[in-house]
């Protein structure tokens, strides 16, 4: 034994701390030459060290950093997909997992292994549903609860949850019976003025309240219109936040009456002519506000609804985060499921076309989608489409009320 060796290291304690103490150097000379497959070689070797190093926290916590940093490089080329695929064979989810439930106040840690969960999660159902069977739902909404001060953590947290929660939608619904709508609404309810985890935990919900009824109704009874009010009055001028904002709205209200009008009530209405207004030139927000709108005006005249879909996964740059919705075709929106009545004894005011024609009215909403509709002409299969039906439905209005005077 070297004479650097301390007398009470563990197995393996000692080669993991030289890989560590090397990370950098190494780095610096495979980054160098353009980082790429040495960069994603030394993952797996970090992760071989950190199966050595489970007892040690703050090794496992630079382990983990050295493979997030390595997961984040070229995150869409086909290294780097391999090297996803790679580390879960070599039990990376298994031991971050394990890892975060043996130490849960460790905020560092947590929030490294919130990133590998992440990133593990990115864009393959298979790895999300072995994931899910391994805990990580779990540790999400736990190290969430238990975190509520550290930014970047819940950050973190909630990037993973919006991964996780854009899987199919059984695992949606096992990941919603972990308790993580609540975690999530209680985070961002608690940490309203940090627009970054406002944003990412709005882009859960509209995740969450895609393709179920009943997650929809849950996500309500919790307070999911309230957050979402919340963060277009919170920060107005920050584009993310407008268009998750807009895009969880329009979820949560899908096939719902009563769910848009309890919206309204709240003040969508003025907030959604406020983010159009505001963010012109910004193709999501005016995107999902339309969308939004024409859903809302549907809704007061006749049984039709509109989709709109689920984000796709999040991606590795928070600040980069890009929402990847399809847009469905007018005729398959003309197809759609009816919406739901309201509750017997609510008042039939969500059902009064003449009370939300002021509401849009008030707004000018005419105006601000025809002029959607001019600065983004060349988007033709979104914000121009999308226009078209919304000017179609204030026009029919229009018309109806002329003819009943």
């Amino acid at each position: 034994m070297g004479s650097g060796a301390s007398s009470n290291a563990q197995p393996g304690t000692t080669s993991v701390r030289q890989g560590v103490e090397l990370r950098r150097e190494y780095k610096f000379v495979t980054l160098g030459t353009g980082g790429g497959t040495a960069h994603f070689k030394f993952a797996l070797v970090q992760c071989d060290m950190l199966k050595d190093s489970t007892h040690d926290q703050g090794i496992a916590t630079s382990c983990l950093k050295s493979i997030n940093e390595a997961m984040n490089d070229s995150v869409e080329s086909a290294d780097a997909k391999h090297l996803r695929e790679e580390l879960c064979g070599c039990g990376l989810d298994t031991i971050v997992v394990k890892l975060m439930g043996t130490f849960p106040k460790d905020a560092d840690l947590q929030r490294e292994g919130l990133v590998t969960l992440g990133s593990l999660a990115y864009k393959s159902d298979p790895r999300k549903a072995r994931l899910m069977d391994l805990g990580a739902g779990q540790a999400i909404v736990s190290a969430l609860e238990a975190h509520q001060g550290v930014e970047k953590l819940l950050e973190e947290g909630l990037w993973a949850a919006g991964n996780l929660s854009a899987g199919p939608e059984k695992l949606k619904d096992r990941f919603f019976a972990m308790g993580v709508a609540g975690a999530i609404l209680s985070t961002i309810t608690a940490q309203r003025q940090l627009a970054n985890v406002t944003k990412t935990g709005l882009i859960c919900i509209g995740n969450l309240s895609n393709g179920s009824e009943k997650r929809c109704a849950a996500l309500t009874e919790l307070g999911a219109d309230r957050a979402i009010i919340q963060g277009l009055e919170s920060h107005p001028e920050h584009t993310d936040v407008a268009a998750y904002s807009l895009f969880a709205a329009g979820n949560l209200s899908e096939g719902s009456r009563e769910r848009g009008f309890m919206l309204a009530e709240l003040g969508i209405v003025k907030l959604l002519a406020v983010a159009l207004e505001t963010h012109q030139a910004v193709r999501t927000v005016q995107l999902y506000g339309i969308k939004l709108a024409t859903m809302l005006m549907r809704g007061s005249s006749r049984s039709i609804s509109m989709s709109m879909v689920s984000t796709n996964d999040l991606g590795f740059a928070l600040a980069e985060t890009e929402m990847l919705a399809s847009v469905k075709s007018a005729e398959a929106v003309e197809e759609a499921a009816d919406w739901a009545p309201a509750e017997p004894g609510k008042s039939n005011t969500v059902s009064n076309p003449r009370w939300w024609r002021a509401q849009f009215d008030e707004v000018d909403m005419n105006r601000l989608v025809r002029l959607a509709k001019e600065l983004h002409s060349g988007d033709k299969s979104g914000v121009v489409k999308w226009a078209d039906q919304a000017i179609k439905e204030l026009e029919k209005d229009f018309k109806k009320e002329a003819q009943s005077l």
